[in-house]
């Protein structure tokens, strides 16, 4: 498998529904419940962008999901290195690719040290029923749909879902909400296989933001994540200021990963 723990831990997340098909030049992830999720139907680069065309790429891709015809975006990832040529995303963008630069930041769980202060305003539980889903569905259309349209956005959480319920019903972590009284107005997820953790979509609404409800998420999930569990991996947007949150907790930036991606709405934005 693709050796960068970006991708690592992406299989994490997805173990139970996607499938693994290694290839000399790249590794295809695919998620056939779920053919909306551009990182759960993706190829993960093992040589560099510039090695290939654009059209070359496109072929690669399409050969990858030709039996997957609800598969309608691009998505190719790859971790950043000294050697990479940045003049080979000028012919992706000419085609309106999202070009994103993550951090992949890393934490042994061992050295995880609980803040000295965290929120106690808000109650923090596992999101079990049915209107705990319903809030969380709402909240993450409302973070999404500046880009995306809600017809296309609600298969895909929908089946989002559902990988977090069954991954939890199998012992593999939760989600954790933070509510105000009934209100749900942040969460995170945390999932684990073998020594691995990752979280999962770590959100709170701007009302509560700068009252230190992502870090008492992150903490009691930490806290109650398999004894086993050995690196804790979070991937944030390079340019976005919750990398310099998860850093004051500990983790430090252990790899970058780049992406690019399209799908049909971007030619619409463009």
């Amino acid at each position: 498998m693709t050796t960068g723990l970006g991708f690592q831990s992406e299989y994490v997340i997805n173990h139970l529904s996607c499938e693994v098909i290694e290839h000399d030049e790249f590794t295809v992830l695919r998620t056939p419940d779920n053919p909306n999720y551009y990182f759960g139907n993706m190829l993960a680069l093992k040589v560099p962008l510039h090695s290939k065309s654009r059209s070359e790429w496109q072929q690669a891709f399409q050969q990858a999901f030709a039996d997957m015809p609800k598969v309608k975006h691009e998505t190719y990832s790859w971790p950043r290195c000294e050697q990479f040529n940045a003049n080979s995303l000028e012919d992706f963008a000419k085609d309106h690719f999202a070009y994103e630069e993550d951090h992949i930041l890393t934490q042994p769980r061992s050295t995880f040290t609980k803040p000295l202060t965290l929120n106690t305003e808000v109650s923090l539980r596992p999101l079990t029923s049915d209107t705990d889903w319903q809030q969380w569905m709402q909240l993450s259309i409302q973070e999404m749909n500046t880009e995306h349209d809600e017809s296309s956005l609600r298969p895909y959480l929908l089946a989002k879902r559902d990988k977090y319920r069954k991954l939890e019903a199998r012992g593999y972590g939760q989600y954790m909400g933070a509510f105000a009284g009934e209100r749900l107005i942040g969460y995170a997820g945390l999932y684990h296989l073998h020594k691995i953790a990752r979280f999962q979509s770590v959100h709170v609404i701007p009302e509560f933001e700068n009252r230190k409800v992502a870090k008492t998420l992150l903490t009691r999930l930490i806290e109650q994540v398999n004894p086993h569990v050995e690196t804790l991996v979070i991937v944030a947007d390079e340019h976005y200021h919750a990398t310099l949150l998860y850093q004051s907790l500990g983790f430090q930036v252990t790899e970058r990963q780049c992406s690019l991606s399209w799908w049909p709405e971007r030619n619409q934005q463009a």
